[in-house]
């Protein structure tokens, strides 16, 4: 998804759950979508005051975190705000954002993972590994996502980049990895790593190439949205395909939709309830493996928010009504 570079807070809707054949035993968590992009973690009454309004309480949260190691922008993890704000029944994902120079410079090529790779950043990531160890419950990162744009690491119009990292396979496996062996030499047992891309590109000769491995993955994530009135399976059904189609190189993970909303689009017979209503089935009936969703509830490139009418909050509200998005506490 394309944004400004900032340095964003984002609540998520989340919905984990667990699927048999057997009948419908999946339990879905239910969070909240981004209430702000500010920078700063949502206030307990924010998160609150949304719960109220669904008429339940919600189960997790996930917000942006970018540094910039070119810059000196390193901040540092906010450990007393998220315990301060965020209830401890909620369980917290940090998308960690790697901001920095990327293409040719000085006729080499730089990417932001380079400080990373070359260990001046060990320090830095030990300090959140041991501030994330430190919650003392489950908590999620997601570094580096929507890692792939076109597969293409030169930084020329029209080949225009929304996020630095992008398409950089080998550096950004490499970095991936150092920061999960990083938490893991710090004992940060309770981190589950999550590796997101966007929707599109889909193709297998292309993903595999940015996938660090089962072995240091524990979730994986698809970010889409609705632009321009797809449905639901127009926006997420080859990538899930993809994913699920090749155990023999993602491994069995589960599976979240870890950035989806929907927005108004230039087609006149958009029903952004409508679309709320079928995607939520969808994921029921036709998406076994999705174990969560984040839907980024925020009026930014368009208007995603769930609340952008009152019919299309009913529709989450109603969709939110089935037994397998029952609350979980």
């Amino acid at each position: 998804m394309f944004r400004h570079k900032i340095i964003g807070i984002v609540v998520f809707l989340v919905c984990s759950l667990s699927y048999s054949t057997a009948a419908f035993s999946r339990n879905v968590e239910v969070g909240v979508a981004a209430f702000s992009v500010d920078g700063v973690i949502p206030a307990r009454k924010t998160i609150e005051a949304f719960e109220n309004k669904l008429g339940r309480q919600i189960d997790a949260l996930n917000w942006f975190l970018g540094f910039n190691a070119d810059t000196g922008d390193l901040p540092e993890f906010p450990l007393s705000s998220l315990k301060q704000n965020v209830p401890s029944r909620i369980i917290p994902m940090l998308t960690w954002e790697p901001w920095g120079d990327a293409g040719l410079k000085d006729g080499h090529q730089v990417t932001p993972f380079d400080k990373i790779n070359e260990g001046k950043l060990d320090n830095y990531i030990i300090s959140y590994a041991k501030a994330m160890k430190a919650y003392g419950k489950i908590i999620r990162l997601r570094f580096g996502h929507e890692m792939i744009q076109n597969d293409n690491p030169v930084r020329t119009i029209p080949n225009f980049k929304w996020y630095p990292w992008q398409d950089f396979p080998e550096d950004y496996k490499k970095a991936y990895i150092r920061i999960y062996s990083i938490f893991k030499a710090q004992g940060a047992d309770n981190v589950q790593f999550v590796w997101a891309l966007n929707f599109e590109p889909y193709f297998i000769d292309v993903i595999p190439k940015y996938y660090p491995g089962p072995n240091f993955v524990d979730w994986i994530g698809i970010d889409g949205y609705n632009w321009k009135g797809q449905d639901f399976d127009g926006v997420f059904n080859k990538m899930y395909r993809v994913i699920t189609g090749h155990p023999e190189i993602f491994g069995d993970k589960p599976i979240m939709l870890s950035e989806i909303g929907a927005a108004k689009a230039d087609v006149s017979s958009f029903d952004k309830a409508q679309w709320i209503k079928d995607a939520f089935s969808k994921i029921e009936l036709s998406y076994p493996k999705i174990s969560a969703f984040y839907w980024f509830n925020v009026n930014k490139e368009r208007d995603w928010r769930l609340d952008e009418s009152s019919k299309s909050w009913q529709a989450f509200k109603n969709a939110m009504g089935s037994a397998i998005y029952k609350p979980q506490q």
